[in-house]
């Protein structure tokens, strides 16, 4: 028999919301800027992404049962899942609206998000199988770095960018949120406060209406998940040009589950890293068969779950939310009652925590590398946004931006350690990548940018002859 604690309400709140805001701000997106219509949103697409994240819920739910079995405790928890916020954003924003500007066509914008997806989901479990050795070798701080800087780029920016539609909302519910980098501490969380503000100037102000509300009950019904592999070889194919953008974000949000999984080892709740990150991406990797484009992942806030006293069955209710809000057409409901321009100072908040974060977690002596990884996913951001006016010269550090920032920011952290060997494979790896085109150039191809290739092997050559030789104090 089931039992619940008073904590698994605080817990369901938590990761449910850190979830739900994501897929509200998606549908937001994709009818606004990319152009689905309701039925493609919420009869194919909402179905296929809350069902991934059911499923994951019951994965993780399955993993502290068999943990708890095994160690003959009942204090495990489940692993905080939901759909991972970097890969949703900069899929819609990096790979399915460039899609949909150059085709003017919805279902392959929607076909190059589950190509990168099913991509994304074969890539992290391979990165999941090698986590050890790349946890190794790449500096956490090049990985954080670049991180926080998609982070700022794809949360705060855009989110910045597209939430002052509404400006009355957009600007009270920033700020309410906002609170939560001072002192002043309220008994409701000020996210739940913001929305409920949000939704209250959305009435006043007729964002919100009784018509707009009942409108979206002809979305309300039963929609079973739909299988279809038709999308698949030409989303494959479209989202092959931006497997740069793929290969690096795959990477940092492996790292970012793998942390998350270690979050809960280092409370004593020893998870196999392997097991559950191939596990989760391989739910992913099938819901990318029923029309799901973005990627679920491990996040962070386990103990937290942990020191409520939450249990592992807090997730079986989350899995019974989106089934609801998913395949009932619920969710269209939801989004009608909270606007858009609510939920994104929800992500500008995320973002900005990150870079706290990221900050209060990393030695002042890292600082620089930390900026310089920040600044190629920003570049690539805005080069998004400038489109033809991006100057060339900053084009050539847009491409393949995580990658570049991890490359970059992994050789100052190096520098300033003083091991120029090491280095010296990053500039290396820096070669490698340019020869091919994952870095400074806009598409894969053999000898895609020589200068520059040219430019890394004589670095790295330099630094691994002379690595011993360089004088410092």
């Amino acid at each position: 028999m089931l039992k619940f604690r008073r904590g698994d309400i605080d817990a369901t709140f938590g990761v449910l919301f850190d979830g739900i805001v994501k897929v509200i701000a998606s549908i937001g997106i994709m009818s606004g800027l990319i152009g689905f219509n309701n039925s493609l949103i919420f009869t194919k697409i909402i179905p296929g992404v809350c069902i991934a994240v059911a499923l994951g819920q019951f994965f993780v739910w399955k993993l502290s049962s068999d943990l708890k079995k095994v160690e003959k405790r009942d204090d495990v928890v489940a692993l905080p899942t939901a759909v991972t916020a970097g890969r949703l954003f900069v899929w819609l924003f990096s790979i399915m609206l460039p899609v949909y500007f150059e085709t003017k066509d919805p279902m392959l914008a929607l076909a190059s998000g589950i190509g990168a997806n099913i991509i994304s989901s074969i890539l992290s479990i391979l990165i999941a199988i090698i986590s050890p050795f790349l946890l190794k070798v790449i500096p956490n701080v090049a990985i954080f770095g670049g991180l926080v800087g998609g982070s700022l780029a794809w949360l705060t920016f855009a989110s910045l960018k597209d939430m002052f539609v509404y400006p009355e909302i957009a600007f009270v519910c920033l700020f309410i949120i906002i609170i939560n980098f001072g002192r002043i501490k309220t008994k409701i969380p000020p996210i739940l406060i913001s929305i409920f503000a949000g939704i209250i100037i959305g009435i006043l102000t007729r964002v919100i209406t009784l018509e707009g509300i009942f409108q979206t009950f002809e979305n309300i019904g039963f929609n079973m998940v739909k299988f279809d592999i038709s999308l698949i070889p030409q989303g494959i194919n479209l989202s092959l040009k931006y497997i740069s953008i793929i290969f690096a974000w795959s990477l940092l949000e492996a790292i970012v589950s793998i942390q998350g999984v270690q979050q809960a080892i280092s409370v004593g709740d020893n998870f196999n890293i392997t097991k559950t990150l191939v596990g989760i991406n391989l739910i992913s990797l099938i819901s990318g068969l029923f029309f799901n484009p973005f990627p679920i992942g491990i996040t962070w806030g386990y103990p937290t779950w942990k020191e409520v006293k939450a249990t592992s069955n807090y997730a079986l209710i989350i899995a019974a939310i989106y089934m609801i809000l998913g395949l009932t057409g619920m969710i269209a409901v939801v989004t009608a009652i909270i606007p858009v321009s609510a939920v994104l100072p929800i992500l500008v908040f995320i973002g900005l925590i990150s870079f706290q974060g990221t900050l209060a977690n990393t030695d002042s002596k890292y600082f620089g590398a930390v900026a310089l990884a920040m600044v190629f996913p920003i570049i690539e951001f805005f080069g998004g946004v400038a489109g033809n006016n991006m100057p060339e010269s900053l084009k050539t550090l847009m491409y393949g931006s995580m990658i570049v920032a991890i490359i970059w920011a992994s050789i100052v952290v190096l520098a300033i350690d003083e091991n120029f060997e090491k280095m010296s494979l990053f500039f290396m790896g820096g070669a490698v990548c340019t020869f091919f085109g994952l870095i400074h150039s806009p598409i894969l191809k053999i000898n895609a940018n020589l200068s520059l290739t040219l430019c890394y092997l004589l670095l790295a050559t330099i630094f691994y002859i002379f690595r011993n030789k360089i004088i410092t104090e």
